[in-house]
């Protein structure tokens, strides 16, 4: 773990990277992933919606067949620590956009909200008593304050794109992998290598860090380019955790997203799900009904 000041120090100074690479080898691992998923969008039935695949769902169905299908059908209501999430992000963005943090975090990520009609967290925080937005208030400006002490600049010159959206397409549309970089900096032609930063308004805990290899795959795919790290910044504690990329992290992050595809794809055709219990029990929709996640243990 390191401070996010350092790890840009360090990738300006070539240090903590992966090895370069080259096209030709994610030129192979999008070929190897299109074999895969080519033939199992060729199984989603004519007319049916696109697999659409994004990290959560990756992580849902890999985690607990039977939980990913009840999430899939009962999006999870929207509760203080997901509002303040979405809330850290926007200050995250406008900080570097900025340069600074704005000074009334808090209203500035509201209007952010606004502007991109994100329904779900304003009608939260809408219907939210004056106690809980006053909580969420000063839950923001703390994380707010460690982005302003521990973030560096975010130099023009290392091309930072905030909140950075990507779309793959595989068998003809029918299959697709999404997801959104919160920030991406450098790559050809700026100063430093490419880096792609995940922001976590929570603190540092090894359960995203099979989030960081999909971010480099995607990244990856989408510009024919792979990050050379790849990190989470947990405003929670100011920590940043790192992952170099390699090839081989590439190839081990597309082995997990056919696995996941594959399961998605079975269950689409009516295989019976599996359960499987697991540390997201706690937080799944259908643990009311579920004696495997009701029975579920930190300690196991």
């Amino acid at each position: 773990m390191t401070t996010l000041a350092k790890l840009f120090d360090d990738v300006a100074a070539g240090i903590g990277l992966g090895p370069p690479i080259d096209r030709e080898s994610i030129d192979e691992v999008r070929a190897d992933l299109a074999a895969h998923l080519d033939a199992l969008g060729a199984q989603i039935p004519v007319g049916a919606p696109s697999l659409v695949l994004t990290k959560a769902r990756i992580r849902d169905v890999l985690a607990c067949e039977a939980g990913a299908l009840a999430s899939d059908v009962d999006t999870p209501e929207m509760n203080h620590q997901l509002v303040l999430g979405n809330l850290v992000d926007r200050i995250a963005a406008a900080y570097v956009v900025l340069g600074r943090v704005p000074d009334d975090p808090f209203s500035c990520a509201v209007e952010s909200l606004r502007a991109e009609r994100d329904e779900r967290c304003l009608a939260w925080i809408d219907a939210a008593t004056p106690d809980e937005v006053a909580d969420l208030r000063q839950e923001l400006e703390k994380r707010a304050q460690q982005i302003e002490v521990s973030w560096p600049r975010v130099e023009a010159t290392w091309w930072p794109r905030p909140e950075d959206r990507a779309t793959i397409a595989f068998a003809g549309g029918r299959l697709l992998l999404s997801g959104r970089f919160d920030l991406v900096v450098g790559g050809r032609p700026t100063p430093i290598e490419r880096v792609i930063l995940e922001v976590k308004a929570g603190v540092a805990t090894g359960v995203h860090q099979p989030d960081l290899y999909w971010y480099a795959l995607l990244g990856a795919l989408r510009d024919h380019m792979a990050p050379r790290v790849v990190a989470v910044w947990s405003a929670g504690d100011a920590t940043t955790v790192t992952a170099p990329i390699s090839a081989g992290a590439l190839e081990s992050a597309a082995r997990r997203v056919v696995a996941a595809a594959t399961r998605w794809v079975e269950l689409g055709l009516g295989r019976e799900p599996e359960v499987t219990a697991h540390q997201g029990c706690r937080w799944c929709p259908a643990l009311e009904r579920c004696p495997t996640g009701q029975a579920w243990s930190p300690d196991e």
